[in-house]
């Protein structure tokens, strides 16, 4: 609105601009000021209701008509005799300090007009040759600039909007999606957890007390991000580790368990509990309670690209159904929807080691 208002202001300002004034004469100024006055009018008309109104709802017709008629009686106004009698008696004004000066500036201004006006008079087009019909032309040529620009600018503004619109959309899809599958991993995670702690109350009591503790802090971190659309790594490197910790209670004590996080990750931000999946799938899913079993884990950050790898031990006729690769398809959706273009998940299986490479982009 800001924009308007100084157009507006500067339009009235003008006649203050062009000349002095030994006695300000309001009505002559306005008359003066009338072109703009329907120039303005006529833009705003168009800008703050008929190309909303009519236009955008393809009623051309009436759109055309409307204009017409403004174009029009715009144009008979600014061509009447009284019109441009009032407009040459301002002209006629002149301060009387300047007087001679400006007597002798408006003879050659003049004759110059006589020598522009003899030219013209020579057009080769025989419509222009009579000067009365050169000044409504340019009336309505400036009418119809500004009932263009008028247009042009709604049409701007409508394609912004719907742009905003359908990224806003987008926007609450995605959430939604995501809000979704964050759903499925919170019970997922958990059920896996409480599990293990079910194993430990026949084994020791006060160590399914201490993981209990344990499970609580990781309970309150992972429902605490589940609305958070990043977090620091080293964040997500802390609940792997209280993972770890829990889930390898009631595995063997000679497991094999390797983790080496490497690079200048500090600093860095990520999507919650996306790590977490592939070592959740590790524990859940892998051969870990043998003689020869090893999990390894690994984080590597270098140039904005993350290499999280996990590797352990697995016994190929355990295959995944649906319902136990639930884990690993949420992380791909979640993956498709946060990182487009910037992930690359690859899964790889021998006789006896499922390995998963995640790299991310960030």
């Amino acid at each position: 609105m800001l924009p308007h208002i100084i157009v507006v202001v500067l339009a009235f300002l003008l006649p203050f601009s062009v000349r002095e004034f030994e006695e300000i004469n309001w009505t002559t100024i306005v008359l003066f000021e009338l072109p703009i006055i329907l120039l303005l009018a006529i833009f705003y008309v168009n800008y703050f209701w008929l190309v909303k109104k009519w236009f955008f709802k393809r009623k051309y017709l009436i759109f055309t008509v409307i204009q017409i008629l403004m174009i029009g009686g715009s144009t008979l106004i600014l061509s009447s005799r009284s019109f441009k009698k009032i407009r040459k008696e301002f002209f006629q004004q002149r301060p009387a300090k300047h007087h001679d000066n400006e007597i002798n500036f408006h003879s050659e201004h003049q004759h110059k007009l006589n020598k522009e006006s003899t030219k013209n008079r020579r057009s080769k087009v025989p419509f222009l040759k009579k000067r009365k019909y050169r000044a409504p032309i340019g009336l309505i040529v400036l009418q119809l600039i500004a009932i263009l620009v008028a247009i042009l600018i709604k049409l701007q503004q409508k394609w912004q909007n719907e742009e905003d619109t359908r990224k806003n959309a987008e926007s609450l899809l995605l959430q939604a999606q995501l809000t979704n599958l964050s759903y499925q991993i919170q019970p997922h995670f958990f059920f896996n957890t409480l599990n293990t702690i079910h194993a430990l109350i026949d084994i020791s009591s006060e160590k399914a007390q201490d993981t209990l503790v344990n499970l609580s802090e990781m309970m309150r971190y992972v429902l605490d991000v589940s609305q958070t659309q990043k977090v620091p790594i080293q964040d997500e490197i802390k609940l792997i580790n209280s993972y770890i910790d829990i889930m390898r209670l009631r595995l063997p004590e000679g497991l094999m368990i390797q983790k080496d996080f490497a690079g200048d990750y500090q600093y860095k931000q990520i999507t919650p509990l996306v790590l977490i999946v592939l070592v959740e799938n590790a524990f859940k899913h892998g051969t870990l309670n043998e003689e020869d079993s090893f999990l390894k884990i690994s984080l590597a950050f270098q140039d904005k690209k993350l290499l999280f790898q996990v590797s352990n031990t697995f016994t190929k006729k355990e295959q995944l159904t649906d319902r136990e690769g639930t884990g690993l398809n949420n992380l791909k959706e979640r993956l498709e929807l946060l990182y487009p273009d910037l992930y690359k998940l690859d899964i790889t299986k021998t006789e006896h080691i499922f390995h998963a490479k995640l790299t991310l982009w960030i």
